[in-house]
């Protein structure tokens, strides 16, 4: 089947059908069910055209049928219930929902919808707890070993392990997808919620890919959803590996548009009434940062976005511990600070300024910018920081500097307050390729790392939200300091610092491990699109830091195709645990 064609022109249609129902947005393409840009003929799911998510669920009352449920556990602050999601002929959907109460009875919640494939951290749900809220996880897909969620043999495809093509295809119709399954179970949930358990205010909060099935919920129940929280995710997965910025044409074959306009997640966000929070790494790979804004327009309520600078799938406690406040925020009703808002221009010399407004109440502790240009790719992208200066009341700037001219130019500011509140404008995009901007000496260094200065290593984990002190300070026998991570990697965005450094050098890391000649193993990210290049070599027993050594082409990517420019490299990663560093340079 031939693929319908959309170029960037394409992307805008007659303003004039935004008002009509059966209009959809994704990630700036303005789609209808009628005619307008080629679409899918006539669905197997609906006579007549293409599946809406009204159409899909018309009808539809999460409070018809009998909940039937029982309390078959109960051990401290945490209860278990099983309870029917779906009465069938081949047998009823029992699903199991485990309740986390706080210290005090309240009438506050958050539902908690997990990974398809990894369970809500315990840490995450223990610190809403703290605040007095409860917690509601349902093993919507059988994930837990011990799950008391029962699948028929009808429904066999929602067991995690048996999705198949349900998972990304409306396959074989749109009611027999996993993303049309679990949105029923949790909206069951929330219609149990509110009448059997009296809960009245709720919060879902969505998880990496559970964001997905967390925008359907929440836009299928905007009555019973307080707001919503997305977590390391913000829609749009389906293009996490097509930039949205460039050149070349967008592709939509016929299944992936149907599948996009009747069950993705962004599908169910227009017009979305209530608060919204996202909270993503600023390289991510389930998301895309530069499509926040997309989700921005597409809602009518009130936005709130924080970014954690550099982290790849994860945020920090720090990130985290800012949707906590945003969670009792929402739950009172009271407002979170407006996000910045930042404009650049480019003055007769080529120097370019961002001209920044912020809201001055609460008091503003400090404000930076972050900006990246030339790297169209936001997973390999470098962010560089600039603390904004005050130039009025509310009013701040901030002096952008460049080591090559800027074509594509990549900006945000975020604002810290003296209460704690963090707030992030969504990213911005900017063509730079009619200006020409002043250039500044360029600052390179054979050193790429060194203990104790700036630049420090990030962990790498997998789970979504990591804890303080993950990489840490280690200290060898001879008393020298390193960095280390004990459990998992730990990666380190390396800026333009290679790009002056020729072929033939050589990598050393100065390393050092308890266990004797321990295998150190690194990664290296590498050019557009970003390739993986890995390496190995054995630590040098001692009592201090030793030099281990890697070539260029000591790194092969899986076809084993060596590495051969040291210039592409923007991201290394330590993938051996328990190994102590203490710098990284060329020879």
């Amino acid at each position: 089947m031939e693929k319908s064609k959309l170029t960037r022109k394409e992307r805008t249609l007659n303003p004039d059908m935004e008002n009509r129902k059966n209009f959809i947005a994704y990630d700036g393409i303005k789609l209808y069910a009628e005619t307008d840009i080629p679409i899918p003929g006539k669905s197997r799911s609906l006579e007549g055209g293409m599946l809406t998510p009204q159409s899909i669920w018309h009808g539809y009352d999460p409070k018809e049928e009998r909940f039937e449920e029982e309390t078959v556990f109960s051990e401290g602050n945490i209860k278990k219930y099983t309870f029917c999601a779906m009465h069938r002929e081949d047998g009823n959907l029992t699903v199991e929902l485990d309740v986390h109460t706080p210290e005090y009875d309240s009438p506050k919640g958050v539902l908690i919808i997990g990974e398809y494939g990894r369970l809500p951290q315990k840490s995450v749900i223990e610190s809403i707890v703290k605040r007095g809220i409860y917690v509601f996880t349902a093993d919507y897909n059988g994930l837990k070993p011990d799950t008391l969620t029962v699948f028929p043999p009808s429904l066999s495809y929602g067991k995690h392990g048996n999705e198949g093509e349900h998972l990304t295809r409306l396959f074989p119709t749109a009611v027999e997808t996993c993303p049309y399954l679990y949105t029923l179970i949790h909206r069951r949930v929330l219609a149990l919620l509110s009448e059997k358990f009296g809960q009245k205010e709720i919060i879902v909060l969505g998880i990496r890919s559970g964001v997905e099935i967390a925008m359907q919920v929440a836009g299928t129940e905007k009555k019973s959803v307080t707001a919503l929280a997305c977590i390391c995710g913000a829609g749009y997965p389906e293009y996490s590996d097509i930039p949205r910025y460039g050149s070349g044409k967008l592709s939509l074959d016929d299944v992936t548009l149907s599948f996009i306009v009747g069950a993705s997640g962004v599908s169910y966000m227009k017009n979305y009434p209530n608060p919204v929070f996202v909270a993503v790494g600023s390289n991510d790979t389930y998301s895309d940062v530069d499509r926040i804004s997309s989700l921005e327009k597409l809602i009518m309520g009130t936005l709130t976005t924080s970014i954690a600078q550099k982290f790849t799938d994860n945020i920090d406690t720090r990130t985290w511990n800012n949707c906590l406040r945003w969670l009792n925020s929402a739950f009172w009703g009271s407002d979170f600070p407006h996000a910045p808002v930042s404009t650049v221009e480019v003055n007769r010399d080529g120097t370019v300024y961002a001209n920044i407004t912020a809201a001055f109440i609460p008091k503003i502790k400090g404000l930076t910018l972050y900006y990246s240009y030339n790297n169209i790719d936001h997973k390999s992208r470098i962010w560089r920081k600039i603390a904004c200066e005050t130039a009025g009341e509310g009013q701040y700037i901030a002096k952008l500097e460049f080591d090559e001219q800027c074509t594509s130019l990549f900006y945000y500011t975020e604002a810290v307050y003296v209460n704690g509140m963090i707030v992030t404008e969504s990213p911005k995009y900017t063509d730079l390729s009619e200006n020409r901007v002043l250039i500044s000496p360029q600052k390179s260094s054979a050193v790429l790392f060194r203990h104790g200065a700036e630049g420090e290593f990030l962990p790498v984990s997998e789970d979504a939200v990591i804890p303080e002190g993950k990489v840490c300070e280690g200290t060898v026998p001879s008393g020298a300091k390193g960095t280390v991570c004990h459990d998992g990697s730990m990666k380190l965005f390396v800026g333009d610092a290679c790009k002056t450094i020729n072929p033939d050098k050589l990598l050393q890391a100065d390393t050092y491990s308890n266990e004797p000649y321990a295998l150190l193993e690194i990664k290296v990210t590498a050019g557009y699109p970003a390739t993986e290049y890995r390496a190995s070599k054995r630590i040098q027993p001692g009592s201090t830091f030793t030099g281990t050594q890697f070539a260029c082409n000591d790194f092969k990517d899986d076809f084993f195709r060596p590495l051969t420019k040291w210039a592409e490299v923007n991201l290394i990663t330590v993938i051996t645990p328990d190994v102590i560093i203490n710098k990284l340079t060329f020879i």
